[in-house]
């Protein structure tokens, strides 16, 4: 097969991509719309515009963020189209009873090349299979902060970071707005929404809101992740998702070669198996406070990496974490972990 005849294929589309430019590629993706817990929005009107001219509408309407930061809602559709070119979107922060709008541009090069490479997701007794991204997720968090991320099964990445500016929204006669929306020009009624614990988790909201919590989330801390623990344990899956909102599941490959990570983890889910071929389950959270006091007094040494141990017990009861640099041990104390041994 000569050269010329070696052209890669969209999938979803049986397109030959040489010859055509960003514009004209499509790809098969949802849009969807996250928040913080505790701090729920209202999207007052929100749409991608699509780079051959089209448009893609964001789910309008309440969004409780009950599932957490970078969590995927609900969207409206799923289809073969254009990649996103920009973003416009109006929300109302009903936590701080301020509304935000952001028209930016999006990152098209990199959406792209992320459609198009995809990534191994690999599991445990199955063959390692390429993925594709398959949504587009917009987190709107407190103080305006935008992110986009890109999403798959087992794989959530950040594309995109933006700052929107605070807005106001007119409203001549309060008779003729949907019903659905009056309640945002009602203090009391959003303050009992923001009371009721079907609606927002104590767990989630403060009484002075955190504005820098989500951008620090996305600090930079190079890490591998290595595995400690009675009969010499082989780890053959492994999924990490971090404070950002990203996510990744390592396949045994990246595991072996020691793949470098870059967030701060939130919680690691990670199977093993021993030499006389019993298997195990070993799920960690982490606790926020004490991983980012770490980071803070780590310094931003970025050419030298840590190391995150993962060392089980004896007992197959317990997985102590710590991060080592060199001779420097930090014990991660807070961290709450568990084990179960598969069938």
């Amino acid at each position: 097969m000569d050269a010329s005849a070696k052209q890669r294929t969209d999938v979803d589309t049986g397109i030959s991509a040489s010859g055509f430019s960003a514009r004209q590629r499509h790809f098969f993706w949802e849009e969807c719309v996250s928040c913080p817990e505790g701090y729920p929005v209202h999207i007052v009107s929100g749409k991608f515009n699509l780079m051959d001219g089209s448009v893609c509408s964001l789910a309008l309407g309440f969004c409780s963020g009950l599932e957490g930061w970078g969590a995927p809602g609900s969207g409206l559709s799923a289809s073969v189209r254009s990649m996103p070119e920009h973003i416009d979107v109006t929300w109302f922060s009903l936590a701080e009873k301020r509304c935000y709008h952001l028209h930016a541009k999006i990152n098209t090069d990199l959406i792209g090349q992320l459609f198009e490479k995809g990534y191994i997701h690999d599991k445990e007794n199955r063959s390692p299979q390429r993925l594709t991204y398959d949504m587009i997720n917009v987190g709107l968090a407190p103080g305006g902060l935008v992110v986009i991320w890109l999403c798959g099964p087992g794989r959530q990445t950040e594309v995109g970071c933006y700052g929107a500016g605070p807005c106001l929204i007119e409203v001549r006669d309060l008779t003729k707005l949907p019903a659905e929306y009056q309640y945002l020009f009602d203090w009391d009624q959003i303050d009992e929404l923001m009371n009721d614990l079907g609606i927002v988790s104590p767990a989630g909201a403060t009484a002075d809101i955190p504005f820098d919590k989500w951008m620090g989330y996305r600090k930079h801390l190079q890490w591998r992740p290595q595995f400690f623990g009675p009969e010499s344990p082989i780890v053959t899956e492994f999924a990490c998702r971090f404070f950002n909102g990203e996510e990744v599941r390592l396949s045994a490959a990246e595991i072996r070669n020691e793949v470098l990570l870059t967030r701060l983890p939130a919680t690691i889910e990670y199977n093993w198996k021993t030499s006389s071929g019993r298997r195990f389950c070993g799920a960690i959270w982490f606790n926020e406070t004490e991983i980012f006091s770490f980071s803070s007094s780590s310094g931003d040494e970025a050419s030298d990496s840590f190391s995150l141990e993962l060392e089980v017990n004896h007992g197959l009861t317990v997985v102590m974490t710590r991060f080592k640099r060199f001779k420097d041990v930090y014990r991660l104390k807070k961290a709450v972990s568990s084990i179960r041994e598969l069938n």
